[in-house]
């Protein structure tokens, strides 16, 4: 019972104002300045709500073993039936750091197993976009080997498209393999980008995720960064800039209430 009031709630969590436009949940406000614990409040508790779903753990499930067995990405997509059913897709396998999202009837969702212990990429990110054009309620889960996981989703689709526009990605190298085939990465931020993200991780010693949800912020993407806690609930990350005694710009990460 409790998984089925789960399902009918889902659909709804979305309808409503946010605090900084009188429009509805994508709204055309400034999210730097707005509180993104707010804004991504309802969405954060969509992605926790599809997370408890017997759909999502197996999907999990499924791509956490076939990445320990063969050392690759693999992908599933959530949609719906006919009749607002939640159904999972295939399985599908990419390589080593990029996958193929497999399509489904009403696709709303996807998750994918990175190889490392690392957050979200430049790759998630730009392809999270690319689902948010046609489906701004997306949501794309990334889980890691050793069980942590993420979730990006849209709180401001003009500053997505924005983003998008001037900071475009570069397309991602090819890599020759010893037996003839070749790798295709992901696409990367503009070299900008890759710089100051290499400087927040090697000069200020961030986290990879540290500086992920950083450059989220002060560029303006629309997108907030969840992670799910202890506790199975995805929270967004939220990141403050401050200048220590020595003036040291120090950057604090925390999980939203």
């Amino acid at each position: 019972m409790r998984i089925a009031a789960l399902l009918f709630l889902i659909p709804f969590l979305w309808q409503f104002n946010n605090d900084c436009s009188s429009s509805t949940y994508i709204g055309v406000c400034d999210t730097t300045k707005a509180n993104i614990c707010i804004l991504s409040g309802k969405a954060a508790q969509a992605a926790t709500l599809l997370a408890q779903t017997s759909n999502y753990n197996s999907a999990v499930a499924l791509i956490k073993k076939a990445q320990s067995a063969h050392y690759k990405e693999y992908v599933i997509s959530f949609g719906r039936d006919s009749t607002g059913n939640l159904i999972n897709s295939s399985v599908s396998m990419g390589n080593i750091n990029s996958g193929h999202i497999p399509a489904i009837h009403n696709r709303f969702a996807d998750v994918h197993i990175h190889t490392g212990e690392q957050p979200p990429s430049s790759g998630d990110l730009y392809g999270f976009i690319d689902q948010i054009i046609t489906t701004p309620h997306y949501i794309r889960y990334i889980v890691t080997p050793m069980g942590t996981a993420y979730a990006l989703i849209l709180i401001n689709k003009e500053e997505a498209l924005s983003f998008n526009t001037f900071y475009a990605r570069r397309a991602g190298i090819k890599h020759l393999q010893p037996d003839g085939t070749s790798v295709s990465y992901q696409p990367t931020f503009p070299q900008q980008l890759v710089n100051e993200f290499n400087e927040l991780v090697s000069w200020s010693h961030t986290t990879r995720e540290t500086a992920l949800v950083f450059l989220l912020k002060k560029y303006k993407t629309g997108i907030a960064l969840l992670k799910q806690n202890a506790s199975g609930i995805y929270k967004t990350l939220d990141v403050i800039e401050k200048t220590d005694s020595k003036g040291h710009k120090i950057y604090l990460l925390d999980y939203c209430p």
